[in-house]
């Protein structure tokens, strides 16, 4: 499925979805995280991260989404950084209710979970340090115009 998936992505098809993409690689994920395959796991998380950074960029319909769920205030409800229990993450984004922000963080929670597992808490410091900076200053703007919107209806 997921090579079927990669193919539709590359001929740029519109039967491609990045929600049913993420859900199907990181199912792909987590088996080699409970095979103890980490390395394999970890590699997948840092495809979906650049994947998801590079749509981000490129894409307007995320920017719009992400504006449409800084008007509902949805930033507001940012877990803890490295939460990755609390919430229905994979349900949420399949529903398209997953602000951008928190699926950043999850999949950044993620990474930094299987660097620990691997006992690369050097490079887990250095990803957190690299994160925190862009992901903060993303929050406040977020937060900016979510606090914008409503003092304005």
């Amino acid at each position: 499925e997921l090579r079927r998936l990669e193919r539709h992505r590359a001929s740029a098809s519109s039967l491609w979805n990045f929600s049913h993409f993420f859900l199907v690689k990181e199912g792909y994920a987590l088996n080699l995280d409970q095979m103890e395959l980490c390395n394999r796991s970890l590699k997948q998380y840092l495809e979906l991260s650049v994947m998801y950074e590079t749509m981000q960029r490129t894409e307007g319909s995320l920017r719009d989404a992400a504006e449409e769920m800084a008007k509902k205030k949805a930033a507001h409800t940012l877990g803890p950084l490295l939460d990755l229990c609390s919430k229905p993450y994979r349900r949420m984004l399949l529903l398209r209710e997953l602000h951008p922000l928190e699926f950043t963080r999850y999949l950044f929670a993620r990474q930094v979970r299987l660097l620990f597992r691997l006992n690369r808490l050097d490079e887990a410091l250095a990803k957190t340090r690299d994160f925190l900076p862009p992901f903060l200053r993303r929050l406040r703007h977020t937060m900016g115009k979510a606090s914008s919107s409503s003092s304005s209806q």
